[in-house]
């Protein structure tokens, strides 16, 4: 399996699922929009895509574009998370708006969230994502890879844990996780 060709191949299915939602053009409406995740550092596998809206109202921007998006009718099935009134741990404090759609032959998982500001997961990935060696990045696919191949899920081994692991610790080897 070529992991990079894999993975070039994903994004650009990822880019045209954001045309096809209008998801970019619609969720500017609401706030500042950032791409972030795996689509914005090239490291894409799974067929998720993570975005960001930053607003000085996330509840009231997240509602008012989860109802553009059930307007226009374009995904299949549609999830929301406030995770302002109901904090956990492992969660950014914001609302959560996921989009749903069989796409292109795979099913996929639109994740936006809604913060009043970067959370500093988000800072903290930025910075240690921004200068990824080809070599770190091939380390990162292959690993994802042979996560699916393992059968285990991202909530096993998420992809964070995998990024700090080749980035700051040096691991290659699935086993080693």
């Amino acid at each position: 399996m070529d992991v990079i060709k894999f993975s070039q191949k994903t994004k650009q299915e990822a880019e045209r699922l954001l045309v096809y939602g209008n998801i970019v053009n619609i969720l500017s409406k609401h706030g500042k929009v950032v791409l972030s995740g795996s689509y914005r550092y090239d490291l894409m596998w799974g067929p998720d895509i993570d975005l960001i809206v930053i607003s000085d109202k996330p509840k009231v921007a997240s509602y008012d574009a989860l109802k553009d998006f059930i307007e226009q009718r374009k995904f299949q099935k549609y999830q929301l998370g406030d995770f302002i009134n109901f904090p956990l741990k492992k969660r950014p404090q914001g609302v959560i708006v996921v989009l749903i759609l069989e796409f292109e032959g795979r099913k996929w998982e639109i994740e936006i969230w809604f913060m009043k500001s970067l959370s500093e997961d988000d800072r903290y990935f930025k910075k240690l994502l921004s200068k990824v060696s080809p070599k770190q990045r091939k380390a990162i696919l292959e690993l994802k890879y042979q996560r699916d191949m393992d059968g285990l899920s991202k909530h096993q081994l998420d992809s964070a844990t995998i990024y700090k692991g080749v980035l700051i610790e040096g691991k290659t080897n699935i086993k080693d996780f």
